[in-house]
C-alpha cells in the first residue's frame, strides 16, 4: 500500500489524511496514498492529534510511545513513524480495521 513505507532501523512511515471532529475515531479508507482516518477530537490545542496516536497505539496493541507525528502538527496531512511493529502485521491490521 503506498500510505505505508518501510525506513531503516525496523520503523515505519504511514501517511495519514487526519480528518477531527468525527463521532468515532475510525479508519475511514487505506486504498490511496494516505490512510485516512476520523479522529473523535477536534483539532484544538492538540487534541485530535492525541486521539489519533492513541487511537492507532490501540488499534496496533502497540505502546503510545512507539507513534510519534514527524510532519504536519497543524495539518490534516500527518507523516508518523511507527517503531517496533512488524510491516506486514501493521498492514493487515490497518486493512482490516478499515472501512472500504
Amino acid at each position: 500500500m503506498s500510505f505505508l513505507r518501510l525506513l531503516p532501523n525496523s520503523t515505519l512511515q504511514l501517511n495519514v489524511h487526519a480528518k477531527p471532529g468525527a463521532r468515532v475515531s475510525q479508519i475511514t479508507a487505506a486504498d490511496g496514498p494516505s490512510l485516512e482516518i476520523q479522529i473523535a477530537a477536534r483539532a484544538v490545542e492538540g487534541a485530535a492529534n492525541a486521539e489519533l496516536v492513541d487511537y492507532l497505539a490501540s488499534v496496533l496493541k502497540i505502546k503510545r510511545r512507539n507513534i510519534s507525528i514527524v510532519s504536519g502538527d497543524k495539518s490534516r496531512d500527518k507523516i508518523l513513524h511507527v517503531s517496533s511493529a512488524d510491516s506486514e502485521y501493521v498492514l493487515q491490521t490497518l486493512l482490516a480495521e478499515s472501512k472500504t
